[in-house]
């Protein structure tokens, strides 16, 4: 069967622990053009990246890959994978609006016990589509549900505004719309002086901060080439968050 093609209920041992793996693979539809702040363009090289992306991912051997940017070739590229195909499901097929023209696609390993895979739309703003795979997965203490989400890139003012409504409706999903615990992972393409936090009351936590709360943990600065000439410094920062 295609990944996209398996029952989820596939596995009945249930995990203590799980193991997560979120990452931006970066679509190519800007590729050689100017950024919106108008540094240049590069070729992103995203047929060279596949082969990379893939290694990682194989390697990482999470319970659970939300990837952001996915476009319609990669979605076709993973799936035609043989380790993909024996270890893993998608959370959609590659015809649905979750990754046409480009969205978060959700691998779920096939050890993973599951119930069910949803999807929730977080807009910025009204007739938006930006659909949030979430899988509920069954463990040992009793139900989870674990989202891969992508918030809008702040970088005019009308997206700075339209962000304000896009946390409104991701706090919503979280903590009134997905019910029982939740880990949320994704790209919150946060900027450094304005940063996605939920209240602290929600009983949500930031796992990074909870756990290293003296290191920064940058996911996006100079260190990294391909976000040094791509992305403007004002992004450098933990825009990957759980």
């Amino acid at each position: 069967p295609s990944p996209a093609e398996v029952n989820v209920a596939s596995s009945t041992q249930k995990p203590k622990m799980l193991s997560l793996l979120s990452w931006n693979v970066m679509f190519d539809r800007y590729s050689g053009k100017p950024t919106p702040l108008g540094m240049p363009g590069i070729d992103w090289c995203s047929l060279k990246r596949y082969p990379v992306l893939a290694k990682l991912i194989k390697e990482c051997d999470a319970d659970v890959v939300g990837m952001q940017e996915v476009e319609p070739q990669f979605w076709e590229y993973l799936a035609a994978l043989p380790w993909v195909r024996q270890n893993y499901y998608f959370s959609c097929n590659v015809n649905g609006p979750a990754v046409n023209p480009w969205g978060v696609l959700m691998m779920v390993h096939r050890r993973v016990p599951v119930s069910q895979i949803t999807h929730h739309n977080i807009p910025a703003w009204s007739g938006h589509l930006n659909l949030m795979p979430v899988v509920s997965v069954d463990m040992a203490h009793g139900p989870v549900n674990v989202a891969a989400m992508h918030l809008l890139a702040p970088y005019t003012k009308g997206h700075e505004n339209a962000r304000v409504g896009q946390d409104n409706a991701l706090k919503q999903r979280m903590l009134k719309t997905i019910a029982g615990d939740c880990i949320t992972m994704g790209d919150f393409n946060d900027w450094p002086t304005n940063e996605f936090s939920m209240e602290p009351n929600s009983n949500y936590t930031d796992a990074w901060t909870h756990l290293y709360p003296k290191d920064l943990g940058k996911t996006m600065d100079e260190t990294n080439t391909f976000a040094k000439l791509k992305i403007e410094e004002l992004f450098f920062g933990r825009a990957d968050k759980v």
